[in-house]
C-alpha cells in the first residue's frame, strides 16, 4: 500500500472516530446540562484549567518525537518515559498540596474535594503516551479509532450514571477516569509488541529528544496559557455560573475546528514526517489540507452563528440562554482556529519546535493582557469579544510568521485554498438567516431543523455546482472503498 493510500485509510478511520466521539460528547452535553447546574460546569472549568496545564508534562513531546524521527528509539523512549512519569507524579503531589490555596483563590469550597480527586489523572495520562506515539507512527489509526470510541462511550455512560445518582460535578471526574482507564489499558495491550519500558539508564536519554521535547513542551505550555486564561479570569472575577455559560459556548464553538483539524493533523503529521525534506510535496499537501478543512469547518461555524438562538434554549433549556450571545461571538474564535490550527503537523514534521515556541510565546504575551482588559471592561461578554478580536489578529499573522517560513512564499495559493468555502458558507448563512426570520413564529422544535435542512441543502448544492472535485475527494475519504464482487 502506498503512502497516499495509507494516509487515506488513516483519515477514514480517524474521521469515523472523531465523528462518533463528537456525537457522543454532544449527547453527553445534552444529558448533563439537564442533570447538572451551570455552577457544576463552572467548577469543572476551574479544575480543568489547572489539570490541563499540569497534564502537558505527562508527554513532554515524547509521542511527537517518535513520529518525527521515524526510527527505532527503544532506549531513548524508556528514558523519557520514566522522566515523564516522575514529573506527572510530582505534579500530582503538588496539586494536592496547592488545593487549599486554589480553593481560597476561587472562593469555591467544592474545589477542596474535586481537585484532590482529579489529580491522579495526571499519572494515568502519562502511562499510555509512548504506545500512542508508536501506533500513530505506524499509521495504525483503525485500531486507535476503536479504542477511542469504546473508551469515550464507557466514560460518558459512567458520567451520566453518576449524575443521575446525584454526584454533581464529581460525575465529570468519574467519566474521565473511566474513559482514560479503558483507553490506557487498551493502548498498552495494543502496543505491547512494539515497546516495553526498560530500566532507566543515563545513556538512554537522547539529547536531541530532550531538546525537541522540551521546546515542544514550552510551546504547549504557552499555548495552554493563551487558550485557557479566559477560563481562569472568568472563574476568578465572576464565579462559577458565568464560567459555566462560557464553558458551554466555548466547547460548542470550538468543536468543529478541534474535531476536524484533529483528524487531518493527527494523520498528516506522520505522513508529512515521511516527506519532510521534499518541500514541494509538503506545500502541496498542506494547501490541500487547508482547502478540505475549510470546506468542512466554515459552514459549520457560520451555521452555529445563525441557529444559536434556536438551538441553545431548545436543546439545553432556558437556564443556558446567556450562552447564546457568547456562542455567536466565540464562533469567530472557532473560525480563526480552523484557519490557523492546521499548522501543527508542518511544525512537528519539520522539527521546528523552536519556531512554534516563539510563536506561542508571542500569542501568550498578547492574549493574557488582552483578555484581562476584556473581563475588566465587559465581564464575560467582554472576554468573548476580546478573544474574537485577538484570534482575528493571529490569523493575519499566521501566514508571514509560520506558513511562509515552513513552505515558502505561497500567499495567493494559501488564500485561494480557503476562498471557495468562505463565499459558499457566507451565502448559506445568509439564506439560513432569512429562513429563520421567516419561520420565527413557529416553535423552535420546528424552525431549528428546518433552518438546518435549508442551510445544508444550499451549501451542498453550491459545492456540487462549483467545487465538485472537492466534494468527490471528501466522499472518497469518508465512504468505504467498494470491492469487486
Amino acid at each position: 500500500m502506498t503512502l497516499k493510500q495509507q494516509s487515506i485509510e488513516a483519515v477514514k478511520s480517524t474521521a469515523t472516530s472523531h465523528t462518533v466521539v463528537s456525537l457522543l460528547t454532544f449527547t453527553q452535553l445534552l444529558v448533563l446540562t439537564r442533570l447538572l447546574t451551570p455552577s457544576d460546569f463552572g467548577l469543572m472549568g476551574m479544575i480543568n484549567v489547572i489539570l490541563g496545564l499540569c497534564s502537558l508534562f505527562g508527554d513532554a513531546g515524547i509521542s511527537s518525537f517518535i513520529i518525527h524521527k521515524q526510527e527505532e528509539l527503544r532506549d531513548t523512549l524508556s528514558g523519557i518515559f520514566w522522566i515523564n512519569l516522575g514529573l506527572a507524579s510530582a505534579l500530582c503531589c503538588l496539586v494536592w498540596i496547592a488545593t487549599p490555596s486554589v480553593a481560597q483563590y476561587y472562593g469555591e469550597r467544592e474545589i477542596r474535594l474535586l481537585l484532590p480527586l482529579a489529580a491522579p489523572i495526571l499519572v494515568l495520562n502519562s502511562l499510555g503516551q509512548p504506545f500512542q506515539g508508536l501506533l500513530e507512527r505506524d499509521l495504525r489509526f483503525a485500531l486507535l479509532a476503536r479504542l477511542e470510541i469504546g473508551s469515550t462511550a464507557f466514560g460518558i455512560l459512567f458520567a451520566i450514571v453518576l449524575a443521575t445518582l446525584g454526584f454533581g460535578a464529581v460525575s465529570f471526574l468519574g467519566g474521565a477516569y473511566a474513559n482514560l482507564g479503558v483507553r490506557t489499558a487498551g493502548l498498552a495491550w495494543a502496543g505491547r509488541t512494539l515497546w516495553k519500558p526498560r530500566s532507566p539508564t543515563r545513556t538512554a536519554i537522547d539529547s536531541m529528544a530532550m531538546s525537541f521535547g522540551f521546546r515542544l513542551l514550552g510551546q504547549r505550555v504557552a499555548n495552554y496559557v493563551a487558550a485557557n486564561v479566559d477560563f481562569f479570569l472568568i472563574g476568578s472575577f465572576l464565579g462559577a455560573q458565568p464560567l459555566g455559560h462560557y464553558t458551554l459556548a466555548y466547547n460548542i464553538a470550538n468543536l468543529p475546528s478541534t474535531r476536524v483539524n484533529a483528524v487531518v493533523s493527527r494523520v498528516l503529521f506522520p505522513t508529512f514526517a515521511r516527506i519532510q525534506d521534499d518541500l514541494t510535496r509538503l506545500r502541496k499537501g498542506y494547501l490541500r489540507m487547508q482547502e478540505l478543512t475549510a470546506l468542512v469547518n466554515f459552514p459549520l461555524l457560520f451555521g452555529i452563528v445563525v441557529v444559536a438562538p434556536l438551538a441553545i434554549p431548545l436543546l439545553f433549556g432556558p437556564a443556558w440562554q446567556p450562552a447564546v450571545l457568547l456562542l455567536q461571538i466565540l464562533s469567530v474564535v472557532g473560525m480563526g482556529r480552523a484557519v490557523s490550527g492546521t499548522i501543527g503537523p508542518l511544525l512537528l514534521a519539520r522539527g521546528r519546535t523552536d519556531l512554534g515556541l516563539k510563536w506561542s510565546l508571542i500569542v501568550a504575551a498578547i492574549q493574557v493582557p488582552g483578555l484581562l482588559a476584556g473581563v475588566l471592561m465587559g465581564g464575560v461578554t467582554g472576554v468573548a469579544i476580546a478573544f474574537a478580536l485577538l484570534q482575528s489578529l493571529y490569523v493575519f499573522l499566521n501566514y508571514p510568521f509560520l506558513v511562509r517560513t515552513l513552505i515558502g512564499p505561497s500567499l495567493r495559493e494559501y488564500l485561494l485554498a480557503m476562498w471557495p468555502a468562505l463565499w459558499m458558507s457566507l451565502t448559506m448563512a445568509a439564506i439560513a438567516f432569512a429562513a429563520r426570520a421567516i419561520l420565527h413564529e413557529l416553535p423552535k422544535a420546528v424552525s431549528l431543523p428546518l433552518c438546518v435542512t435549508i442551510g445544508g441543502f444550499v451549501y451542498v448544492g453550491l459545492v456540487w455546482l462549483m467545487e465538485k472535485r472537492q466534494l468527490t475527494e471528501l466522499a472518497q475519504l469518508i465512504l468505504p472503498k467498494r470491492t469487486a464482487a
